[in-house]
């Protein structure tokens, strides 16, 4: 039962009161009083009496104005009466007339600690404690309590204040020990031990100025971890003592409030050390997120929607070879696969693994989607815009789904798909993000593709170095809205194809110039030196003359084979290319085949217009087309790619 010095209203006889009730009875007169009434006579008195022999000393003393000193007696009586409002303005004042005195900002702290109850739990960081003690009710202009210690410890290293430390009973240094007390009473004020602190904390900080005492104790455990001359030894004890009390036995859990409670190798917070489930809570800005961590499976479904943004750079180890990653949520900047893994996928459901580089290691070989969602997604909040995708070097399918580059970035340089890659399946790669300046080379080894592997909306440049024959006839198409036509259609994107020394193009040619900017040209009537310059970018991967370069703009040629195109869906294709053939090596070397010809393009544009997307015309068609091929390719005219 707390009891405080109180005056009776009635008879004015010095009583003593239990401050939790609301009235009691005087036992010199016997009437009734209100409690706070009572406090607030005790304390007018005393604080009237005590500015009363203040006033007279200085009278005697021949002084006008009140100084330090005055306002320290004033500050100690309010301390003496708990009342830590009062005590810290007179202490402030103190502190202002006469700076240089440790003493003054030591009573400063002690009033705004609670007599230093709350010693312990009211710094939080090194840079910065984020408790503000309020002197007016806003904690905005009240007094920052990592200002007044960081006074403290900047005077002590002036002048000596030891004996100042040996009569309040504190160091008064943000060292290591103060940082594990800081800790421990905060973990202490979580299993309920400091109520009364915890109460007063409330009452004066209010809910601006109060931190949980979770925060209090994951950025003091930063802080600890982060000590100067803290040996690894003392590192391991303190992880022990971490453990004393986040870890639940019941349900086998250690609460993660900072990634140092894990030991560090090769730069990352090993969790995989750890055979218990993990729980994540950090703080809100608090300066122990955005580590570098190595994961494993059993730790990553920890993760969820609301606290799956606490990395930088993270490793994954692979539970084993395959490895299903669906219901993952995970966020950072570079998302390393350890060696072991052979092949990533996810599943029908859930996730988001977001990072701004993905390094894949050399035994994967498999990366897959079995749902209508995007198994990576690369963004770039890190602002690094290159070489966001890593590849090993037995990759050999990439399947439907695989990469999702978001829309807020411009992605740029080469992403080089290795040699051996087999299949890049359907919207592999996929987005809304500006890949004007970014290039993927495709090797000499990919047999098979789906529709639209590469479906953005500011394409890249393509490089394909092998064979187009057995690619499916949309690969490299996107669906995109036409504002003439006011309808969707099909367009190709641009690529070079190195084998034909050919570049295929829909619009205008773009490359990037050396000076980073993006150039665009219709090919057709540029000079030979921008055609020099855009071809450059092309050399590295592979050995052609770019005098002999041909520039194919796909589908809006004035010169075409309208009705096989129609038939075969595509321009570039084995059949197209043997009828092609045929065109420009027997029909256009004859009178009667020229005439053929001439006939033939004045009337397959508007036959393909008017039927050319009935079924029965393409059914029609394709059997007198595949007929004529079959006859063809007996003849000698090869299915090879063709540049007209």
């Amino acid at each position: 039962m707390p009891l405080v010095p109180a005056i009776c209203t009635q008879c004015g006889a010095p009583i003593e009161v239990d401050s939790t009730k609301e009235a009691g009875i005087c036992p010199h007169c016997g009437t009734a009083f209100i409690t706070e009434k009572a406090i607030t006579q005790y304390v007018t008195n005393h604080v009237t009496n005590t500015n009363v022999t203040q006033n007279i000393t200085k009278i005697i003393q021949g002084r006008e104005k009140d100084e330090a000193e005055d306002f320290v007696l004033r500050g100690l009586s309010f301390l003496s009466l708990e009342d830590y409002l009062e005590a810290a303005k007179c202490f402030e004042k103190a502190v202002k007339l006469s700076p240089a005195d440790a003493e003054n900002h030591i009573l400063l702290y002690k009033a705004i600690t609670f007599d230093f109850k709350f010693y312990y739990g009211a710094l939080t960081t090194k840079d910065g404690g984020r408790f503000t003690f309020p002197l007016d009710g806003n904690d905005y202009e009240g007094i920052p309590l990592n200002d007044v210690f960081a006074k403290i410890e900047k005077l002590a290293e002036k002048t000596d204040i030891s004996a100042l430390r040996e009569k309040y009973g504190y160091s008064f240094r943000r060292d290591k020990e103060f940082w594990k007390n800081c800790f421990v009473f905060a973990e202490e004020a979580l299993q309920g031990k400091h109520k009364d602190v915890e109460k007063l904390a409330k009452k004066y900080y209010g809910s601006l100025g109060f931190r949980k005492f979770d925060d209090v104790a994951a950025a003091a455990f930063e802080a600890l971890m982060t000590s100067p001359g803290l040996s690894e030894e003392e590192k391991e004890e303190c992880r022990n003592l971490y453990f004393t009390y986040e870890y639940d036995k019941n349900s086998d859990t250690l609460r993660v409030i900072s990634f140092r409670c894990f030991p560090e190798k090769d730069g990352y917070f090993d969790t995989t050390s750890v055979k218990c489930r993990l729980s994540y809570y950090f703080p809100y800005g608090s300066n122990n997120t955005y580590a570098d961590v190595l994961l494993n499976d059993f730790h990553l479904r920890g993760l969820t929607r609301e606290n799956f943004r606490l990395f930088r750079d993270v490793k994954l180890r692979a539970p084993s070879p395959v490895w299903d990653l669906t219901g993952v949520f995970l966020e950072g900047r570079t998302l390393t696969f350890e060696e072991g893994v052979r092949e990533i996928g996810k599943g029908d459901g859930v996730g988001n693994i977001q990072f701004n580089r993905f390094v894949f290691p050399d035994s994967l070989e498999k990366i897959t989607s079995l749902s209508g969602s995007w198994v990576f997604s690369v963004d770039l909040d890190f602002l690094d815009t290159s070489n966001t995708l890593r590849f090993g070097k037995n990759l050999k399918y990439i399947g439907d789904r695989a990469f999702f580059f978001t829309q807020r970035a411009v992605f740029s340089g080469a992403y080089i798909l290795p040699e051996g890659l087999q299949h890049i399946g359907t919207q592999a790669f996929y987005g809304s993000g500006d890949l004007t300046k970014a290039m993927f080379v495709l090797p000499a080894s990919v047999r098979s593709t789906g529709e639209k592997c590469f479906d953005f909306k500011k394409g890249p440049q393509l490089v394909c170095v092998g064979n187009l024959s057995s690619w499916n006839k949309k690969w490299n198409w996107l669906s995109g809205y036409d504002s003439n036509s006011k309808s969707t259609k099909w367009k190709p994107y641009a690529y070079f194809y190195l084998k034909a020394n050919a570049f295929y193009y829909n619009d205008l040619a773009v490359f990037v110039s050396e000076r980073g900017e993006v150039v665009c040209f219709d090919p057709a009537k540029s000079d030979s030196e921008e055609r020099r310059a855009f071809l450059q970018n092309f050399k590295q991967f592979g050995d052609f003359d770019e005098n002999k370069t041909k520039f194919y703009l796909s589908m809006y040629r004035t010169e075409g084979c309208y009705i096989a195109t129609a038939v075969y869906k595509s321009y570039d294709c084995p059949q197209v290319w043997t009828l092609r053939r045929f065109r420009d090596e027997k029909l256009k070397k004859s009178a009667g085949g020229r005439l053929f010809v001439r006939i033939y393009y004045a009337l397959s544009p508007t036959l393909v217009r008017l039927f050319g997307k009935q079924k029965w015309f393409c059914f029609i068609w394709k059997k007198i087309l595949d007929a004529k091929v079959k006859k063809l390719n007996k003849q000698g005219y090869a299915d090879t790619p063709y540049a007209d």
